[in-house]
């Protein structure tokens, strides 16, 4: 769990402050600042970068417009040059590995040309609606590997046609009446997260996706499952969760991304046992301990051999990880899993109920190769749930722009949802089914897991 999430973790940290922040033309708050840094590390500092006080040169293009774009959210200026290609003539002597094909794919002479081809396909569809490059979905999970490699073009082609799908998604919004508007029920007090559990009890499978090291999400998270339970005590109710790892597996010294296969059917899938608790969870131990005790079923999700294999091919640039790729790759395992246990428990229990409890980037509709997409026929519900403000992992935040009332921070817990007979449909272009935000009087962040 902590080669996958602890960087992840800071990442997702850090662009909260960046987009939660207010942000004027004139001046952006120190903290802001620190947190681009975050976003970042290791490259010109970004706070002599935006006020001026560097040379263009300096900073990539892409890191430039993505923080103009905070200093004037409202009109995105884009520069005449190209946005994504600063790299994509370097070759650097610390990058050769990069340029090592993958198995399968052509050799290295046709890299370079497929390589900058993609990118310019997707330079041209942020041209057609700039919007997106300050959108938290294209920050976190869509930005192109610049540095060229074998595992950069074809993440990059991923990015490209979910970058198209994420646009047709936010032109099909901005054609409802009042861009969906009506369409999103609220109800805010301290019983929101029990009636969320209402809501839910009947369906089948249900995603959480979290901010990582929020404590008031874990805190909600345990709620919320626990409130399931106490609705349906002989209802067997199972988690998944990102956050324990499958037990040790080695892989062929000769593995890749392309060739690894972890063959599950050979591996028993067991249930975290009290002994675990303190084993194997290194993060949000509470939270799943007072599942685990109250009857809930927890089973690992997170593969760390693929987690090493991720890093080892993913791009030298600490800002070009967590990639789309990467994402897809740990989600095929993930659901892989999945669909053998939920398959041997439904032949005993055809009722149960099955959650995964993981961050967002994975758990959203607008994610490429997200964990709902895997389980379509199972017409999951997927919940995002936030501190303070809404997340803006979701079209919302394109189509309604962060100004709008719904981006304004909470007095007390809201719960969102769509209704009517397109909710689900509403859901899958929006990203959420259901959006829980959570008072700032319950606020404090976690360090479990550092």
């Amino acid at each position: 769990m902590k080669h996958c999430i602890r960087n992840q973790g800071a990442m997702a940290s850090a662009l909260f402050l960046l987009l939660a922040a207010p942000v004027s033309a004139q001046k952006i708050s120190q903290k802001t600042l620190q947190a681009a840094e975050l976003l970042f590390p290791k490259r010109a500092p970004f706070s002599s970068a935006i006020q001026g006080k560097l040379p263009a040169p300096n900073v990539p293009q892409l890191q430039r417009r993505i923080y103009a774009a905070l200093q004037q959210k409202a009109a995105l200026r884009i520069p005449t040059g190209p946005i994504l290609l600063n790299r994509a003539d370097i070759v650097d002597s610390a990058d050769e590995k990069h340029f090592q094909p993958a198995p399968g794919y052509p050799a290295s002479p046709g890299l370079l040309s497929d390589h900058t081809k993609v990118l310019r396909q997707i330079q041209q569809l942020l041209e057609q609606d700039p919007r997106l490059l300050s959108h938290a979905v294209f920050l976190n999970h869509y930005l192109p590997v610049t540095v060229p490699s074998a595992f950069a073009v074809k993440n990059n082609q991923m990015v490209l046609k979910a970058t198209k799908y994420l646009l047709e998604k936010i032109q099909w919004l901005e054609k409802r009446p009042k861009q969906g508007r009506p369409q999103l029920q609220s109800l805010a007090g301290p019983d929101a997260v029990l009636q969320l559990a209402e809501k839910l009890s009947g369906e089948k499978l249900i995603l959480l996706g979290e901010m990582h090291y929020v404590k008031s999400i874990q805190n909600a998270v345990q709620d919320l499952v626990l409130e399931l339970h106490r609705l349906q005590p002989e209802r067997r109710i199972v988690v998944f969760t990102e956050f324990v790892d499958l037990p040790e597996h080695t892989a062929a010294p000769s593995a890749t991304l392309d060739t690894y296969f972890r063959n599950l059917a050979d591996e028993p899938l067991e249930k975290l046992g009290d002994e675990d608790l303190y084993l194997r969870v290194e993060y949000a131990q509470p939270l799943l301990a007072a599942l685990v005790r109250n009857g809930v079923e927890v089973y690992a999700l997170e593969d760390r051999t693929l987690c090493d294999l991720i890093r080892r091919e993913e791009s030298p640039l600490p800002s070009e990880k967590n990639t789309a790729r990467a994402i897809m790759y740990r989600n095929q395992t993930w659901a892989r899993v999945m669909q053998r246990k939920m398959a041997e428990i439904r032949r005993t229990d055809p009722d149960a109920l099955f959650i995964v409890y993981a961050g967002m980037g994975h758990t959203s509709w607008l994610v490429p190769y997200s964990m709902p997409k895997f389980f379509t026929k199972e017409k999951p519900a997927v919940v995002e749930i936030s501190p303070l403000v809404p997340s803006r992992m979701n079209a919302l935040a394109v189509t309604w722009g962060d100004r709008d009332p719904y981006f304004t921070p909470r007095k007390e817990t809201a719960l969102y949802y769509w209704s009517g007979p397109e909710a689900r449909v509403f859901g899958r272009k929006a990203g959420f089914d259901y959006a829980l935000i959570l008072a700032g009087r319950n606020l404090r962040w976690n360090a479990d897991g550092l």
